[in-house]
């Protein structure tokens, strides 16, 4: 009993710290978060079509998916972002296409795919909120 007791304060904690770094993120922090959060979707994805189990798979499939599309996507302005946030919402575009096909077929190369192109983009964001955070 004290254990589930445990685990549910643990998880309303978590639940708090996360609101509370989302409350304080900047624009950039925001998109940080973001990119760490599809990195946890993507490798639950990857290892349930691994362990063949395909409930779990598609929810975290379905999760990086709205990640990606409500959340990455839609914060990028396309008329100010100029050039690089027209190349950014095509790779978005088309890892949320890969993800899409990955869940239909179960194939754990296109989720990797998709963690290889986001491990390329997220660094960058990462500095960014970083000296947005210095500030």
């Amino acid at each position: 009993m004290y254990l589930a007791t445990h685990a549910r304060a643990s998880n309303a904690y978590r639940q708090v710290g996360t609101a509370t770094q989302v409350n304080l993120a900047s624009g950039p922090q925001l998109v940080s978060l973001l990119f760490d959060e599809l990195r946890v979707q993507l490798l639950r994805a990857e290892n349930a079509l691994l362990q063949n189990q395909l409930p779990e798979k598609g929810l975290a499939i379905g999760k990086a998916v709205r990640l990606i599309e409500e959340g990455l996507r839609a914060g990028l302005d396309l008329r100010r972002g100029g050039e690089l946030f027209l190349s950014l919402n095509d790779l978005y575009s088309y890892c949320a296409k890969t993800l899409t096909e990955a869940n239909l077929h179960n194939d754990v190369e296109k989720v990797r795919e998709v963690a290889r192109l986001i491990d390329t983009v997220a660094p960058a964001w990462k500095q960014v909120a970083g000296a947005s955070a210095a500030q």
